[in-house]
């Protein structure tokens, strides 16, 4: 229940609100603000946003204020967006349009009042993403900034002042790369600092975004700022996510255990579930019986939901926690979800100035290499095929999957031709127009880290081009 009265304050939250809805308070001559009726905004996003807001921080002379402050006057005509977006600067905030209102979302923890626990909104595997497919990309260390300079008004001079952070590891490594940030509303020397350690840890740190396509069952599910959590068996060598076939509050049946990778139960084993109100529990596993993982000594609240996505981990496997930054609904009734790499560790570096950051959950990490791949005898083959009348001689090679590979490296040669590289994630290759010659052919398997097979398998084939009558 909110206050009928208005009440001056410098929260950025609700002098956003402010600034947005309809004031019914005004005539049509002192409106000021978008004109947005209350009914469209979700003021619930808003009151999250404000209670970390409002958490008192320690400040550089040892006293106390709000972690987000904004002090501001904003006199002239301006966009609408450019000043919603200069507001949201200040909570390090970001607003979206969903389910028919307007809402907030915030780089906070999840749970404000434990900064550093971890719980999920949703979860992924090769299972519930479209062509067990999750792509990652990343950033250069050489190109981030590692001296930030932050302005602020500062009260006491009435003049711009400037708080500098920086990363003398960084510096010491790569050189001084600086950026200049110009903050909007900021009149405390000891919030401009957390802004600029705010930006140097999250580009240092959050360097890794994953996008991937999924479901409508997931995609209308999850929103701007979840925190969801990623078992993928190609980056971490390990089956530890499925379906769940059928579950009561005590034991899960999950879809195919002789290829998962069962946690140890001395490992402190868990799942996480989606139950029928859209929620994730994660409980302790007490053992495993064929398909079924059993929670006895801690029962989930409901059963979870059939055909749901589940994750297993243990103390030394997590799942990767990354966090939502855009949704985009495709034609075909999927969507595609972008995400960042989480560490709920950042805050308090954030908050407490000379905290160091402490690594960031990840998944078991995959350091030895693969075998390269078998090819079966007959795997190799030439034909020539009539396509619209014209003939074309074609070569084609297969090869057997390796577990845990996230790629191959095809390299032919023909005859004293230069070499051909082919990087696929496929088990197969087509060469057009192959011809008559003789071919040198290698394939070396690629670990979740990128690194090659130590040899690769090898195979010669001649080919004999259209010296064979084509099939038909």
């Amino acid at each position: 229940t909110f206050k009928a009265a208005k009440e001056w304050c410098s929260d950025p939250a609700w002098v956003l609100y402010d600034l947005l809805i309809k004031q019914a308070d005004r005539n049509t001559d002192e409106q000021y603000g978008a004109d947005i009726p209350e009914s469209s905004l979700d003021v619930f996003s808003f009151f999250k946003v404000s209670k970390y807001c409002n958490q008192l921080v320690s400040t550089d002379d040892g006293s106390q204020e709000p972690r987000f402050s904004i002090n501001a006057n904003i006199q002239n005509r301006k966009d609408a967006m450019e000043v919603i977006r200069d507001i949201c600067t200040v909570f390090n905030g970001i607003p979206f349009y969903e389910e028919g209102t307007i809402k907030i979302a915030q780089d906070a923890p999840k749970d404000i009042d434990n900064p550093t626990a971890i719980s999920f909104d949703y979860v992924f595997n090769n299972a519930n993403v479209v062509n067990g497919s999750f792509v990652y990309s990343g950033s250069s260390s050489k190109t981030r900034f590692n001296v930030i300079n932050v302005s602020f008004l500062n009260l006491d001079t009435q003049e711009v002042d400037y708080e500098t952070v920086e990363d003398t590891v960084s510096q010491a490594k790569y050189g001084i790369q600086t950026k200049n940030i110009n903050s909007f509303g900021v009149t405390s020397r000891s919030q401009a600092a957390r802004v600029g350690r705010w930006f140097l840890v999250t580009q240092q740190d959050q360097t890794e975004t994953c996008t991937f396509e999924t479901n409508i069952a997931a995609g209308s599910v999850i929103t701007i700022g979840s925190i969801i959590g990623i078992a993928d068996r190609v980056k971490a060598a390990l089956r530890r996510g499925g379906i769940v076939k059928s579950a009561s509050q005590s034991a899960v049946t999950i879809d195919n255990a002789s290829a998962t990778n069962l946690p140890n139960l001395s490992s402190s084993p868990t799942i996480s579930c989606m139950l029928s109100d859209g929620t994730v529990e994660t409980k302790t596993i007490s053992g495993y019986s064929g398909n079924i993982v059993y929670v006895n000594n801690d029962n989930f609240t409901s059963a979870p939901v059939e055909n749901s996505p589940y994750l297993l981990e243990e103390t030394n496997s997590k799942a990767l926690p990354f966090r939502v930054v855009d949704i985009k609904e495709n034609k075909n009734k999927t969507y595609t979800i972008s995400s960042v790499n989480y560490n709920p560790n950042k805050y308090n570096v954030v908050d407490n100035e000379g905290t160091t950051l402490s690594p960031r959950p990840s998944s078991s990490v995959v350091t030895k290499l693969l075998d390269p791949p078998f090819i079966k005898d007959g795997a190799i083959e030439e034909k020539i095929i009539v396509d619209n009348g014209l003939a074309n001689t074609i070569l084609f090679i297969d090869w057997e999957p390796v577990t845990g590979a996230s790629g191959y490296h095809l390299i032919y040669r023909k005859d004293s031709e230069e070499p051909v590289v082919v990087k696929t994630q496929l088990t197969e290759h087509e060469i057009i127009n192959s011809g008559a010659g003789s071919y040198e052919i290698k394939i070396y398997t690629i670990n979740a880290l990128g690194q090659r097979s130590t040899y690769p398998t090898t195979k010669d084939f001649n080919t004999l081009g259209f010296t064979e009558p084509p099939e038909t």
